[in-house]
């Protein structure tokens, strides 16, 4: 039999036996040995390769699958791999899904359309997975998170989807294309492109995506090797499309004095009944970085020196202790020329607060008097920074509260028109971390009492 000819034979023979299945009228074989006789197999297949992977069928019934087994799978079977497991679920010969450890996913549909090609679904719960369609055979898929759709365009595309309950989806694409939607909103991904997804969020533009550092990672999940999330990789490539040229040297801030604070869903706010208070909401972020300390008075000093602007109403001070008397303006210009930025205020309190449901209060923890420890604090002047080791949070971000009152950007609740926003207290009036006092930038009874720090997307 002539190639061409024989492969169409297959293609026939394998659309027969999808109908058969889809219309409840073909026979499925569970066991392995069904491959080698002459009984019709099912189209997808589910390979155990490391760990007992777990096939889930309705309610009440589950298989186990150990390595070196096969088992067939059916619409709205549901596979689960532990923190150990890997499996590869099969397609016939239309696509191919690689399942990695700590993942849930789930067969929702597989039809055949009316112009030749296959539909699948598929519904990731959870984890890591690799799908491959065959460059041979038109299959249009779909497969879809908590948040985010995503869809095929071409056949032999192949991509890496993450997704993190309440977090994120990410998409890394290694060839092809496919289109991601969420919000209402589709970007296109593809090849050497990727792009994620933040809870109730739009897709962020798709960005450049060296195929390296996924193929290292795909090496690391085989071999049970600690291996990094896929979100955390594709969240700290730069944020440029391929087509744009990368940000010359220098033009970064370094990382020195800084620490970096990773993307995430955090709380933020408070229920304490006043107009210094916005209520409690659960707010994403992007990866950033914050600076370590307050800005001192010896790198304000370098400043003037470089840029020759005016010295802030308290001046001079000691050199290590935090700069005050500063406008919002001069503090967001200071920011500029540091090549960084004033943080948000969500930014801000989060690297106060700390990670995870009901964040503390204050940077040691909820206890307004830290076990006696506050009243160490200077009620009459500032200190120079990082001098109580107390006074530090879950980020290891140092005098966010009673010191001097800190600047920040962008609210993440409404403020007047022109007014900013001072956090943390001061000495002698320290307030909790979701305290928000809105100001003008030159207010003259609280810019005495005023510093600030800056914070970065992006550092060398």
């Amino acid at each position: 039999m002539q190639p061409s000819i024989r492969d169409n034979f297959k293609q026939v023979i394998a659309i027969m036996i999808l109908l058969l299945i889809v219309s409840g009228c073909a026979t499925t074989i569970s066991s392995p040995v069904a491959s080698q006789t002459n009984e019709p197999r099912s189209l997808a297949d589910l390979t155990s390769v490391a760990s007992i992977i777990m096939r889930y069928q309705g309610e009440n019934s589950q298989t186990e699958v150990k390595p070196g087994e096969t088992v067939d799978v059916q619409v709205n079977d549901r596979i689960e791999a532990d923190e150990n497991g890997r499996a590869i679920l099969k397609l016939s010969d239309l696509l191919e899904v690689e399942i990695f450890r700590n993942t849930k996913v789930s067969l929702d549909e597989l039809r055949l359309e009316s112009g030749g090609s296959t539909f699948v679904k598929l519904n990731q719960d959870q984890g890591h997975t690799r799908v491959s369609l065959n460059i041979q055979a038109p299959v249009q898929l779909t497969l879809e998170t908590e948040y985010a759709t995503i869809k095929t365009l071409e056949d032999g595309t192949e991509f890496i989807v993450c997704h993190a309950p309440d977090l994120l989806t990410c998409l890394d694409v290694k060839k092809g294309s496919v289109e991601i939607t969420a919000k209402d909103k589709t970007e296109l991904v593809k090849a050497g492109e990727a792009t994620y997804v933040l809870k109730d969020q739009a897709p962020k533009p798709a960005v450049c995506a060296p195929v390296e550092i996924f193929i290292e990672w795909e090496a690391q999940m085989r071999e049970s090797a600690d291996t990094r999330a896929v979100g955390e990789l594709v969240a700290e490539l730069p944020q440029q499309p391929c087509s744009a040229p990368t940000a010359e040297t220098g033009s970064l801030p370094g990382s020195e004095g800084m620490v970096k604070i990773n993307y995430g869903t955090y709380e933020v706010g408070s229920n304490q009944g006043n107009e210094f208070y916005s209520a409690p909401q659960d707010i994403p972020l992007d990866n950033f970085w914050i600076d370590v300390y307050e800005v001192t008075n010896a790198q304000y000093q370098i400043y003037l020196d470089d840029t020759g602007e005016q010295p802030p109403v308290i001046w001079p001070d000691k050199e290590k202790y935090p700069v005050r008397g500063v406008t919002w303006d001069q503090a967001n210009a200071y920011c500029t020329w540091a090549k960084k930025r004033l943080p948000t205020e969500a930014e801000w309190e989060v690297a106060g607060r700390g990670p995870g449901p009901n964040a503390r209060l204050y940077p040691w923890g909820n206890d307004p008097d830290a076990g006696g420890k506050f009243n160490e604090l200077p009620l009459s002047e500032p200190y120079e920074v990082g001098t109580y080791s107390f006074n530090v949070s879950p980020f290891k971000v140092y005098d966010l509260a009673g010191n001097v009152w800190e600047w920040v950007g962008e609210p993440y609740a409404s403020v007047h028109e022109g007014y900013h926003l001072l956090r943390g207290g001061r000495f002698g009036l320290i307030r909790d971390l979701a305290y928000r006092y809105p100001t003008t930038s030159d207010d003259k009874g609280l810019v005495p009492y005023a510093g600030f720090r800056c914070a970065a997307d992006q550092v060398e």
